[in-house]
C-alpha cells in the first residue's frame, strides 16, 4: 500500500486509496459510503513525498486500528462533555440539521454520523509529520471536523477549515 501511495504522491499532491481492512469502511454517511481515503500533501511546506512523509503515512497505516479507537473515543468525549479545542460550538449545527445528540454516544451512532475522508500531511517535527484527519460529519456538511496528530499523540479537534498554527 505504501508503495502505491509513494508512487502517486511523487507525481501528484493527492492520491485516493482503499484500505480494505479499515474500520472506517463500516461507516456510512450520506455521500460518503465508499471506503476511499484521500491522502494529500498540499499543506506541507516542502515539495514532494520525502522519507519523513512516507514514514508518517506508513505509521498511520501500520497503526490504523489504534487511530480508529483514539478518534472514536475522543469524538465521544468531545460530544458528550463538549470537551472541544477552540471556540467551536457544534450545538447550533445539530439544531440546524435537526440531529439529536444522544446522552451517551455509541459506536453505532458514530458509524452513522462520522466518516474519515482525507488525511493531510502537514509540517514535519522531530522526524515525523503532523497528520490532519478530515472527517465528514452529519451535523456540518460544509466544514466537517478535523483532528491533528503527531505520531501517536492527539493534538486536538477543530471545525473543518481551521488553520492549525504549528510551533
Amino acid at each position: 500500500m505504501i508503495n502505491i501511495i509513494k508512487e502517486k504522491l511523487l507525481v501528484n499532491n493527492t492520491v485516493n486509496v482503499v484500505i480494505e481492512n479499515s474500520n472506517w469502511k463500516l461507516h456510512s454517511l450520506e455521500g460518503y459510503t465508499e471506503n476511499e481515503l484521500n491522502i494529500c500533501s498540499d499543506f506541507a511546506k516542502a515539495d514532494g513525498f520525502d522519507a519523513i512523509r512516507e514514514k508518517s503515512i506508513k505509521y498511520y497505516l501500520d497503526n490504523e486500528a489504534h487511530f480508529y479507537t483514539l478518534f472514536t473515543e475522543k469524538i465521544k468525549r468531545m460530544l458528550e462533555f463538549e470537551d472541544f479545542y477552540g471556540d467551536y460550538d457544534f450545538e447550533p449545527a445539530f439544531d440546524a440539521y435537526e440531529i439529536e445528540l444522544p446522552e451517551t454516544v455509541s459506536n453505532e451512532w458514530i458509524k452513522e454520523n462520522i466518516k474519515l475522508i482525507q488525511i493531510n500531511i502537514r509540517e514535519e517535527k522531530e522526524g515525523m509529520c503532523f497528520l490532519e484527519f478530515d472527517f465528514a460529519v452529519s451535523w456540518d456538511e460544509e466544514h466537517g471536523l478535523v483532528a491533528l496528530t503527531l505520531k501517536d499523540k492527539f493534538v486536538g479537534f477543530a471545525e473543518g477549515g481551521y488553520c492549525w498554527y504549528l510551533d
